[in-house]
């Protein structure tokens, strides 16, 4: 439903930005987020934001907004499927997510794949290997892994979190801004940025 439509019986409304679709979405097992780390994304949403909630800004009955509807940060390793750091190691070189994930994960290990795998007891030669796990489901669930992961999952919320806040608060500072409404469970890591 549009938000024209329901704030047209005067009621009490909730509005959702839809932020995410202001960028490059990166998909996949348990995944749908936009790519944070595209240095066109502030830009990108921050149109969208003056484009969505700049002509409610001054509606009354506006209690807030939802920055986005089904967002899954694929956080929590269940059923061994890749989680958001694996997944961001195996997208496409295109995806700026892929490049920073890389850099954070080896800068992690002494800028060394050898090290890497050592703390995440894994034999990964090289970044073909990683990505052919990811490939056929199998996610990386050990302990270095999910210290690592936490820690990047984090950073990735922390930049959406900050992104969609300094977009919308700067066409529209009277109203709430609420977040995302998950698909599925949110995590601790995530759940704690988004409190912040």
């Amino acid at each position: 439903v549009s938000p024209a439509a329901l704030h047209e019986d005067g009621l009490a409304y909730l509005a959702s930005a839809e932020l995410a679709e202001a960028g490059t979405r990166l998909t996949g097992p348990g995944l749908s987020l936009p790519d944070v780390f595209d240095p066109d994304w502030p830009r990108r949403v921050a149109a969208r934001a003056r484009e969505v909630c700049g002509p409610l800004s001054g509606d009354p009955a506006l209690v807030g907004w939802v920055s986005d509807d089904g967002l899954v940060w694929a956080e929590r390793a269940t059923g061994g499927r890749p989680t958001l750091l694996q997944q961001c190691l195996s997208l496409e070189p295109s995806h700026a997510a892929y490049h920073a994930a890389w850099e954070f994960a080896l800068a992690l290990h002494g800028g060394r794949m050898d090290a890497l795998a050592r703390a995440w007891s894994v034999a990964v030669p090289n970044k073909e290997s990683l990505r052919e796990l990811t490939r056929t489901g199998r996610g990386i669930a050990t302990r270095g892994y999910l210290k690592d992961e936490a820690q990047w999952t984090r950073e990735f919320a922390r930049r959406y979190f900050a992104g969609v806040a300094n977009a919308v608060r700067a066409v529209d500072s009277s109203h709430l801004l609420f977040g995302p409404r998950h698909a599925g469970v949110a995590g601790p890591v995530v759940l704690a940025e988004a409190s912040y």
